[in-house]
């Protein structure tokens, strides 16, 4: 099983990772324009990513994901390095592409990054029964793509349009060997004996067999983790876990064989052991999950997936792994 990583409110990629050994490169997006005259913050280290910003006034580091917030309008600049070579993910942003993920692109425009092809894009989407506007820029090397994401509820165009498309062009970019960082992970968790970290995308882990992916045998083992990028409250756990489950990529004919309360860490939680299979290989495919709620709102889920026949073998890791989860 090799499931896409969760990218939450972003499109879902399948991660592919290539160590790159070429020397630091610096990119930055040439088509920058400075910020409204006394209305932005001094450029602000993202943690976590190689990415410097210029955010507007009034927002601040995010807590629950790599980037800056606002708190007073619901807005974001949610910064994502994700291991795919530039020009193949760029090429999944079409309009068709974006319709499919219930995006609705209103601009798109080849940009510059230091020299290197970007795209800047202006998208509109319906999120929690509210509209929202997004300016996304995306660029990259033959190995990372970078993902600037801002987002503001369209009611808030007026004040906020403009402000958000300048920072997030004012971006700059240290290419960097980040397998293995951690830095601002609100959690960690011990993986199963054999599996080892294999990238990173926002504050989600994957973990897989000597840390690569995608995978050569589709049954080998592998660690999803997630975090909430909202504290959002979950009032049902049982029909909330179910859900998650069965929106697993790539997964079909679903079927749960038990489920479970329990609790770890001060934090209750939902445990479900199925079975599914994949729907691009076609083998069988067992999958343990556990949710676990925060008391003041937002849920952590780990995910683990392995062929049928190795079931025995990682069952139980999977959840010595899940239940090692602490917050930090």
């Amino acid at each position: 099983m090799n499931p896409t990583l969760p990218l939450l409110l972003l499109l879902l990629v399948t991660p592919t990772f290539a160590a790159d050994n070429s020397p630091p490169e610096k990119a930055g997006i040439s088509k920058s324009v400075s910020p409204q005259a006394g209305a932005a913050l001094p450029a602000m280290k993202i943690g976590g990513t190689g990415v410097t910003l210029i955010p507007p006034a009034g927002f601040r580091q995010a807590e629950r994901f790599l980037g800056v917030q606002h708190d007073e309008s619901g807005s974001s600049i949610m910064v994502t390095e994700i291991p795919v070579n530039y020009r193949k993910m760029s090429g999944g942003f079409t309009v068709d592409g974006l319709a499919t993920k219930g995006m609705e692109l209103l601009e798109r425009e080849n940009i510059l990054a230091e020299g290197r092809p970007a795209l800047l894009m202006r998208i509109r989407q319906e999120a929690h029964g509210r509209k929202f506007l997004k300016w996304i820029a995306l660029f990259g090397n033959a190995s990372t793509t970078v993902m600037v994401t801002a987002s503001f509820p369209e009611s808030t165009a007026g004040s906020l349009d403009g402000p958000l498309k300048e920072a997030v062009l004012s971006t700059r970019w240290q290419a960097r060997e980040k397998k293995g960082d951690l830095e601002g992970l609100p959690y960690r968790l011990d993986p199963p004996p054999g599996l080892v970290l294999a990238t990173r995308l926002q504050n989600d882990l994957l973990f897989a067999r000597d840390g690569s992916v995608p995978q050569n045998n589709p049954d080998d083992p592998i660690l999803v983790v997630g975090y909430s990028i909202s504290a959002v409250s979950v009032a049902d756990l049982p029909a909330f876990a179910r859900s998650r489950l069965e929106q697993t990529a790539n997964l079909q004919e679903i079927s749960i064989e038990s489920e479970k309360d329990l609790s770890s860490g001060g934090m209750k939680g939902r445990e479900i052991l199925a079975t599914g299979t994949d729907s691009r290989s076609g083998s069988g495919t067992f999958m343990y999950q556990l949710v676990l709620t925060e008391p003041g709102g937002g849920y952590y889920i780990v995910q683990g997936f392995t062929g049928r026949s190795d079931r025995a073998a990682f069952e139980e890791p999977f959840r010595k792994a899940a239940l090692s989860l602490r917050r930090r």
